[in-house]
């Protein structure tokens, strides 16, 4: 059993200096104690800092095993801040949870997913992550999604988007199907990159090879990525760090300028000095494998960073790593067939020979085939091997730097496989199953898959030809234990309005009502955003937020996480929440099948109701004729889970929108879009954004009306729950007229209403809007005692109006009761 706690820790893999236990980095030497000493390659890369150069970050590449003891290979710069710290031996085997500290620490936010260009249009053959990125986010890369229109008769069209050109063989591709036969198989494997991702605490780079976490390489993958000095084999990894290049003029990414030592070199050879173990991971598109790769992506095995150092690829500097297997004595599951009896894992543990630099006097190891040469950047006899120079097309590793064998000396790592959770687990940590590691994926038991988790109700294993499934016994979350947490965290942002927009507060029977005023860049009003503010009072009425929350929670409506990027493909993106679509199909970027009204489940139609009413108030009589909803879109989300920025603006759609919030606080931004005239054009370097203009907290039970499609032209608009679980519930208005023959028919047949719908689901409001005054005799006692009491809770919130009309009907009531 783990502990949610664990968990925590072992997803985020906080190993922060300040935050490592000081036992996980055991001393070299025989004593207890002792002080380490600044890096002599740490020293050497003050040289880049000092020509000039900004410095990189974090980019990756596809890399392996192999060490040079730590040489300075750069010329000495006035050294980091020395620091000390104490460690203690430690030989204990280790979990994932005690090997990955102090994830608690991480806040979401730190894994924020990048933002995807409109214009990049996802092409089909996009896996190929380049390590060049600066900084590596562990959320995937999001997508804009973009929704509704302005008056119907007047919508235009979006216009196609260009087709991006190929710019190599598809992702699918595999180019190890003409090499041996493994010896084994991979005790995990994926056949996506996001199922890496979700599932190993220890590899979370969707767009680099590296992936670092405060400071240090934690997991590697090696994939098309792979450069002249590459070397695969079964025990040994040798490849470039990644990053510095440039495409050249045929579109080819290439080196050409000197790569300066970025933040993963400086990771590297952090990780090299606190003998940190890095997971390997080999993709099938790596062309020098030793052996066939028949999974898209497959683990290696714990490895150790052994040498980092700079050589010199078609006259440039190019920063590599040696990388070595940690178990030694076994033989490496890649090793192919045809080579089990030569395997290297009975190689002797022989130092490679060093020399002193007789210009720098710094020693460096003789790792070429055509010599010793000084290693040390800066150093005038850097690279430089003898008076004649060397031959690169020849230039090769030689025999002894390749067998080398360096022992592991760091803390030993735990499995690869991540424990499952259970329901023990959920026992243990009073847990409800909507925690955010019940949304991190699963390496299934029989087949060892990578999968992540799709679907709200359970795990389903990502293997087609495997019937694995993994459901805990989640319980459902009391509203009241939902706001009580909210409360604790103190959740609540300052609700901001720009001065730009107008704002009126009016009531609508027990709803606190707040219109604001959406004007274009001349202030003109081209929409409304009508926010009705629900209370304790209507919450708990009968087919109210409280019963809709709880019900959610109960049944399957069919919530599931669907492809948001390269569907079908190893860089297959899901979106960051569930959902289903029921009514006529709404085509927003997520593609999703709808299931129809007449067969919703009445928790759909009880939602339908409320909506439609609330659209009905808010456009009506006062704009224009209201289109009643024919679609909704119920999205979920666990912990921790959000939609970003984007806007409603499909062309099929209705100018108005209506969304029900159920469960914890959220915050709903606007603002206008980049290239909106409104709020001007951006200016400040860096700049990608416009700021917020209206920020509002959606609490349990409120509604949210947006209505004019010009505002989805301008403007767009992010939600982020602050709490426990949410459940939004969106109806719009497709336009059949909008669809092709072959839609409208599902879209007609969809949103057909039961015929008892009215009877049984219609909502018309609570308390004032409909009231009538009854008559003494029409006023019961049983009816009166409920209408006293709901005077009595509401009546800090009522207006004079709506009192008076209670007092009317109480002084009515009170001859009969």
């Amino acid at each position: 059993m783990i502990s949610l706690k664990r968990y925590q820790q072992r997803d985020s893999i906080s190993m922060s200096e300040s935050s490592i236990s000081d036992s996980q980095f055991p001393s070299t030497s025989d004593s207890m104690t002792s002080t380490s000493s600044v890096s002599p390659i740490n020293e050497s890369l003050g040289f880049f800092e000092n020509q000039g150069f900004s410095m990189q970050n974090s980019d990756g590449t596809w890399s392996d095993d192999s060490r040079i003891s730590s040489p300075d290979i750069l010329s000495p710069i006035p050294p980091p801040r020395r620091s000390t710290r104490t460690t203690v031996k430690q030989t204990k085997q280790t979990s994932l949870d005690s090997f990955f500290l102090n994830s608690s620490d991480l806040e979401e936010d730190q894994f924020s997913a990048p933002t995807r260009k409109r214009k990049a249009a996802p092409s089909d053959e996009n896996d190929d992550f380049f390590p060049e990125i600066t900084q590596e986010p562990s959320q995937p890369p999001s997508k804009r999604i973009t929704l509704a229109p302005k008056a119907m008769a007047q919508r235009k069209p979006r216009a196609a988007a260009k087709p991006k050109a190929s710019t190599g063989p598809k992702s699918t591709q595999n180019y190890t199907l003409d090499k041996p036969e493994p010896s084994g198989e991979p005790l995990i494997w994926s056949p996506t990159r996001q199922g890496l991702c979700e599932t190993l605490p220890y590899y979370r780079a969707y767009q680099s090879g590296a992936y670092q976490h405060d400071g240090l390489i934690h997991g590697f993958m090696m994939d098309k990525e792979v450069g002249p000095h590459d070397v695969f084999s079964s025990k040994v990894y040798i490849s470039r760090v990644g990053g510095g290049k440039t495409e050249d003029a045929d579109g080819n990414r290439v080196n050409q300028k000197d790569q300066i030592a970025s933040s993963t070199v400086r990771a590297f050879i952090k990780t090299m000095e606190q003998k940190t173990a890095v997971a390997l991971i080999a993709g099938f598109q790596n062309s020098i494998s030793p052996c066939k790769l028949y999974k898209r992506y497959s683990v290696l095995d714990w490895a150790h960073v052994t040498d980092v150092f700079c050589t010199k690829i078609n006259g440039f500097m190019v920063w590599m790593v040696r990388l070595e297997m940690i178990d030694l004595t076994s033989v490496s599951w890649w090793t192919p067939t045809s080579s089990l009896s030569g395997d290297a894992s009975d190689l002797p543990i022989v130092p490679v020979n060093s020399q002193i630099c007789g210009a720098c006097n710094k020693s460096s190891k003789e790792i070429y085939n055509q010599g010793w040469t000084c290693m040390h950047i800066g150093c005038p006899e850097y690279f430089t091997f003898s008076a004649n120079g060397y031959d690169e097309a020849s230039l090769g590793y030689c025999q002894a730097f390749l067998d080398e064998r360096t022992p592991f000396t760091g803390l030993p790592p735990p499995s690869l496989v991540p424990q499952m959770m259970t329901d023990e687990d959920l026992i243990a940590n009073n847990a409800y199953g909507i925690e955010p590691e019940c949304k991190k994926g699963l390496v299934c038991p029989k087949c060892r898959c990578c999968s992540r988790r799709r679907e709200w109700l359970q795990w389903t294993c990502e293997n087609s030809n495997c019937d694995f499934t993994c459901q805990l016994t989640s319980r459902p979350i009391h509203i009241e234990e939902v706001l009580r947490r909210d409360t604790e965290r103190g959740v609540k942002v300052k609700e901001f309005r720009a001065p730009s927009i107008a704002v009126t507060k009016p009531t609508l029977g027990l709803y606190t009502v707040y219109t604001y005023l959406i004007p274009d860049a001349n202030g003109n009003i081209i929409g409304f955003i009508r926010h009705f503010k629900a209370n304790s009072v209507i919450n708990s009425k009968k087919d109210g937020a409280n019963e809709v929350f709880m019900r959610l929670q109960e049944i399957d409506i069919g919530l599931k996480r669907n492809a948001n990027m390269h569907a079908g493909l190893p860089g297959e993106i899901l979106t960051n929440h569930f959902s289903v679509d029921t009514g006529a199909p709404y085509k927003y970027k997520v593609a999703q099948a709808a299931h129809s009204f007449k067969d919703a489940d009445p928790v759909i139609l009880k939602a339908l109701g409320r909506l439609t009413w609330a659209g009905q108030e808010s456009v009506g009589a006062e704009f224009e004729e209201f289109h009643e909803f024919n679609e909704i879109l119920t999205l979920s989300y666990f912990e921790k889970m959000k939609i970003d920025y984007h806007d409603d603006g499909e062309d099929t759609l209705g100018p108005t929108i209506g969304t029900w919030s159920l469960g914890c606080n959220a915050i709903m931004k606007i603002r206008p879009k980049a290239k909106s005239p409104v709020g001007g054009v951006m200016k400040g370097e860096g700049k990608r954004h416009k700021s917020d203009v209206l920020v509002m907290n959606l609490e349990h039970g409120d509604i949210v009306v947006m209505h004019g499609c010009k505002i989805q032209e301008d403007y767009e608009h992010a939600v982020t729950p602050q709490g426990s679980v949410r459940f939004a519930m969106t109806s719009r208005y497709i336009d059949p007229g909008r669809l092709t023959p072959a839609a409208r028919r599902i879209a007609f047949a969809n949103s057909q209403l039961p015929d008892d719908f009215e009877d049984k689901y219609a909502y018309h409001g609570d308390v004032a809007p409909k009231f009538v005054k009854p008559t003494a005799g029409q006023l019961h006692a049983k009816a009166f005692k409920e209408l006293y009491n709901t005077a009595k809770a509401t009546k800090n919130i009522l207006t004079p109006v709506q009192k008076q009309k209670f007092r009317t009907l109480l002084e009515a009531g009170m001859t009969n009761a």
